[in-house]
Protein backbone atom coordinates (compact mmCIF):
# COMPACT_ATOMS: atom_id res chain seq x y z
CA UNK A 1 0.00 0.00 0.00
CA UNK A 2 1.38 3.80 -0.93
CA UNK A 3 0.98 6.12 2.20
CA UNK A 4 0.61 9.82 0.60
CA UNK A 5 0.75 12.70 2.94
CA UNK A 6 -0.27 15.90 1.07
CA UNK A 7 0.98 18.42 3.33
CA UNK A 8 1.06 21.60 2.34
CA UNK A 9 1.07 23.87 -0.76
CA UNK A 10 3.22 26.92 -1.38
CA UNK A 11 3.66 29.81 -3.77
CA UNK A 12 0.45 28.96 -5.91
CA UNK A 13 -0.15 30.96 -8.86
CA UNK A 14 -3.65 32.94 -8.22
CA UNK A 15 -6.52 32.01 -10.83
CA UNK A 16 -9.12 34.12 -9.30
CA UNK A 17 -9.94 37.72 -9.48
CA UNK A 18 -11.15 39.06 -6.40
CA UNK A 19 -10.06 37.02 -4.09
CA UNK A 20 -6.89 34.57 -3.57
CA UNK A 21 -7.12 30.66 -5.47
CA UNK A 22 -9.06 28.14 -3.37
CA UNK A 23 -7.12 25.05 -3.72
CA UNK A 24 -7.30 21.56 -3.91
CA UNK A 25 -5.34 18.46 -4.93
CA UNK A 26 -6.36 15.49 -6.79
CA UNK A 27 -3.59 12.58 -6.77
CA UNK A 28 -3.41 9.53 -8.66
CA UNK A 29 -1.81 5.88 -8.47
CA UNK A 30 -2.36 3.01 -10.87
CA UNK A 31 -5.75 4.04 -12.02
CA UNK A 32 -6.73 5.04 -8.71
CA UNK A 33 -7.61 8.78 -7.63
CA UNK A 34 -8.13 10.51 -4.09
CA UNK A 35 -8.40 14.21 -3.46
CA UNK A 36 -7.95 16.84 -1.10
CA UNK A 37 -10.49 18.55 0.79
CA UNK A 38 -10.66 22.30 -0.74
CA UNK A 39 -8.60 25.04 1.35
CA UNK A 40 -10.10 28.56 0.67
CA UNK A 41 -9.02 32.15 -0.60
CA UNK A 42 -5.02 30.98 0.36
CA UNK A 43 -1.98 31.04 -2.04
CA UNK A 44 -0.27 28.47 0.45
CA UNK A 45 -2.43 25.94 1.84
CA UNK A 46 -1.91 23.29 4.47
CA UNK A 47 -3.56 20.17 3.63
CA UNK A 48 -2.26 17.64 6.60
CA UNK A 49 -4.20 14.61 4.58
CA UNK A 50 -3.10 10.92 3.89
CA UNK A 51 -4.43 8.95 1.75
CA UNK A 52 -3.75 4.85 0.61
CA UNK A 53 -3.43 3.60 -2.76
CA UNK A 54 -3.66 -0.11 -3.08
CA UNK A 55 -0.74 -1.43 -5.07
CA UNK A 56 -2.61 -4.19 -8.48
CA UNK A 57 -0.84 -7.44 -8.31
CA UNK A 58 1.82 -7.90 -10.67
CA UNK A 59 2.70 -3.94 -10.56
CA UNK A 60 6.24 -3.51 -11.73
CA UNK A 61 7.04 -0.46 -9.40
CA UNK A 62 9.93 0.61 -10.74
CA UNK A 63 7.89 2.07 -14.33
CA UNK A 64 5.23 3.46 -11.72
CA UNK A 65 4.48 7.00 -10.63
CA UNK A 66 1.89 9.39 -8.58
CA UNK A 67 0.50 12.51 -10.14
CA UNK A 68 -0.28 15.41 -8.34
CA UNK A 69 -2.47 17.75 -9.93
CA UNK A 70 -3.53 21.21 -8.09
CA UNK A 71 -6.71 23.29 -9.25
CA UNK A 72 -8.08 26.47 -8.18
CA UNK A 73 -11.47 25.04 -7.29
CA UNK A 74 -14.72 27.36 -8.73
CA UNK A 75 -18.62 27.04 -7.53
CA UNK A 76 -20.06 28.47 -10.96
CA UNK A 77 -17.34 27.46 -13.63
CA UNK A 78 -14.74 24.70 -14.66
CA UNK A 79 -11.87 24.53 -11.86
CA UNK A 80 -8.44 26.60 -12.90
CA UNK A 81 -5.10 24.54 -13.32
CA UNK A 82 -2.43 25.56 -11.20
CA UNK A 83 0.34 23.04 -11.69
CA UNK A 84 1.03 19.61 -11.93
CA UNK A 85 4.26 17.37 -10.44
CA UNK A 86 5.15 13.88 -11.23
CA UNK A 87 7.36 11.88 -8.40
CA UNK A 88 8.36 8.30 -9.32
CA UNK A 89 7.88 5.41 -7.29
CA UNK A 90 11.31 4.48 -6.83
CA UNK A 91 12.58 7.93 -5.55
CA UNK A 92 11.10 6.70 -2.24
CA UNK A 93 10.51 2.85 -2.69
CA UNK A 94 13.73 1.69 -0.63
CA UNK A 95 13.08 3.79 1.73
CA UNK A 96 12.37 1.94 5.22
CA UNK A 97 10.32 5.43 6.42
CA UNK A 98 8.10 7.93 4.98
CA UNK A 99 10.04 10.54 3.09
CA UNK A 100 9.42 13.79 2.91
CA UNK A 101 9.41 15.20 -0.87
CA UNK A 102 9.37 18.67 -1.96
CA UNK A 103 7.92 19.43 -6.19
CA UNK A 104 7.76 22.24 -8.22
CA UNK A 105 4.78 22.16 -9.73
CA UNK A 106 4.77 22.51 -13.98
CA UNK A 107 2.71 25.13 -15.28
CA UNK A 108 2.87 27.03 -12.50
CA UNK A 109 5.10 30.09 -11.98
CA UNK A 110 7.00 29.10 -8.35
CA UNK A 111 4.34 27.05 -6.76
CA UNK A 112 5.57 23.79 -5.30
CA UNK A 113 3.84 20.91 -3.14
CA UNK A 114 5.44 18.95 -0.14
CA UNK A 115 4.05 15.49 0.41
CA UNK A 116 5.52 12.38 2.74
CA UNK A 117 5.44 9.35 0.96
CA UNK A 118 6.18 5.78 2.06
CA UNK A 119 5.13 2.18 0.73
CA UNK A 120 3.38 0.18 4.07
CA UNK A 121 4.13 -3.57 3.41
CA UNK A 122 6.76 -4.12 0.76
CA UNK A 123 8.37 -6.91 1.09
CA UNK A 124 12.23 -7.77 -0.28
CA UNK A 125 12.48 -10.76 -2.23
CA UNK A 126 16.50 -11.71 -3.50
CA UNK A 127 16.41 -14.32 -5.99
CA UNK A 128 20.23 -15.57 -6.86
CA UNK A 129 21.07 -16.68 -10.47
CA UNK A 130 24.06 -19.10 -10.54
CA UNK A 131 26.38 -19.39 -13.62
CA UNK A 132 28.50 -22.63 -14.54
CA UNK A 133 29.07 -23.60 -10.74
CA UNK A 134 31.39 -21.01 -10.98
CA UNK A 135 31.63 -18.21 -8.34
CA UNK A 136 29.73 -16.47 -10.82
CA UNK A 137 25.81 -15.41 -9.95
CA UNK A 138 23.54 -12.33 -10.12
CA UNK A 139 21.37 -11.36 -7.32
CA UNK A 140 17.92 -9.66 -8.70
CA UNK A 141 15.58 -7.63 -6.06
CA UNK A 142 11.87 -7.81 -6.45
CA UNK A 143 9.68 -5.67 -4.23
CA UNK A 144 6.04 -7.25 -3.77
CA UNK A 145 3.29 -6.11 -1.76
CA UNK A 146 3.16 -8.23 1.47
Amino acid sequence: MICVRVIQANNLDNKDYFTKSDPFVIIKFANQQKETTIQMNTLNPSFNETFKFQIPKDLDLTKEYLEFEVYDYDRMKDNDFIGKAFVPVTSFMYDKTPQLVDVFLEGSIEGTLSVSLFIEGLKEEKTIHLEDDIEKYTIVTNFKQQ
